[in-house]
């Protein structure tokens, strides 16, 4: 829409504002009458007597033309809503103390304070408010999270927000370790102070065991031959290798429990066979989502099921109370073959490392799961 307005007004306007000097974009320009004489011009560019423009946002709208002074009055002008738009942001930001506008996000809150939440488990969004509460229309240009574990799920700040508009975002906190954890939101602009931030903070804590209930126990055995570890938990199976009719195959005499049915805080625990490396064969375990998914697109390894049920330790090889660490071991293939042992005894797990097998898992000492103790 484009209004007719009165050159007289926008030279009362230009008066108005006629003593500071003022500052000069190429997004906006607004000069104030400066000629003398007859043949005054009511807008008048600094360095000629061309009739200056009003351009916002790369936009270029009408002219204001040359006018005598004598027919100021009589004058009438065809101006458009971005220029309206345009006078109306300078005023407000001259009359707060500038000489042209500028956009400022404010946030509330200020801060998301998440409090404890279990490892590996998902917090509900908590939401903030931005609100553009400076004299121009702010860009947003990025909103993310210099920490992983808060993540940003939603957002509404993007792009224009003009004087007064608002925005939100929603964050979610999911855990990877126990204890504090903390980091920023950080909201990139080109409104005053950007980037800027909120703070976020909460606590990692260890995921509690399921209820009591059925557990099963592995049962480790030992191909002298191959050099290979072999576990299961199937009743059959370890019936058959107990009463000798599988070749080459003792028990070590070791055991562990693991969960027979799957319960909160706990995975799967998949596992694979090869016989890619013939005469030997092997088994691999591993829990859903630390190493199982990896295993499924190796052609080498055949999927046999999900065979028993344990915890996934945190990020730093904790195991939550009731609970104790599986080690995993990989014997680097120095028989010719992967192979894998399992272990819940630091001294087995030491001997282990003295044959030069990698620990492999969470944490520094190779966590592979959580076992019931």
């Amino acid at each position: 829409m484009r209004h007719f307005i009165a050159v007289a007004a926008v030279v009362i306007a230009a008066a108005t504002f006629a003593a500071p000097a003022f500052a000069q974009t190429p997004q906006q320009q607004l000069y104030r009458d400066t000629c003398t004489g007859s043949g005054c011009h009511v807008r008048q560019s600094p360095s000629s007597q061309t009739p200056d423009r009003f351009s916002r946002n790369g936009e270029s709208v009408d002219t204001i033309r040359s006018v005598p002074r004598a027919d100021m009055q009589a004058a009438l002008i065809l101006v458009s809503d971005a220029t309206l738009e345009s006078i109306a942001t300078y005023i407000r930001a001259y009359n707060a103390g500038g000489t042209s506008g500028s956009g400022k996000l404010s946030f509330s809150p200020t801060s998301l304070p998440f409090g404890t939440q279990a490892i590996g488990t998902t917090s509900a969004a908590q939401r903030v408010t931005a609100t553009n509460t400076g004299t121009a229309a702010v860009s947003v240009t990025s909103v993310t999270s210099t920490n992983t574990e808060f993540r940003v799920a939603a957002t509404t700040c993007a792009g224009s927000i003009a004087i007064g508009g608002t925005c939100t975002i929603d964050v979610t906190f999911r855990p990877t370790d126990v204890g504090p954890r903390g980091g920023t939101v950080s909201v990139v602009s080109n409104g005053t102070g950007s980037p800027q931030g909120i703070a976020v903070s909460g606590d990692g804590s260890a995921t509690a065991p399921p209820p009591s209930g059925a557990t099963v126990t592995i049962k480790e055995y030992f191909h002298a031959a191959f050099g290979h570890y072999f576990i299961t938990a199937s009743a059959a199976e370890i019936g058959l290798l107990d009463a000798g009719k599988f070749d080459g195959w003792s028990s070590t005499g070791r055991s562990f429990k693991a969960y027979q049915n799957q319960g909160a805080g706990t995975v799967a625990v998949c596992r694979f066979f090869t016989e890619a490396f013939a005469p030997k064969s092997s088994h691999f375990y591993a829990p859903r989502g630390v190493g199982c998914e990896e295993a499924f697109n190796n052609k080498d390894w055949q999927y046999e099921g999900d065979v028993f049920y344990a915890v996934v330790a945190s990020d730093a090889g904790a195991c939550p109370a009731g609970t104790q660490p599986i080690y995993r071991l990989y014997n680097m293939g120095q028989t010719g073959a992967p192979n894998h042992r399992y272990t819940n005894d630091p001294a087995v797990r030491s001997q282990m490392l003295s044959q030069n097998f990698q620990p492999e898992g969470k944490g520094a000492e190779g966590v592979g799961f959580c076992a019931p103790l």
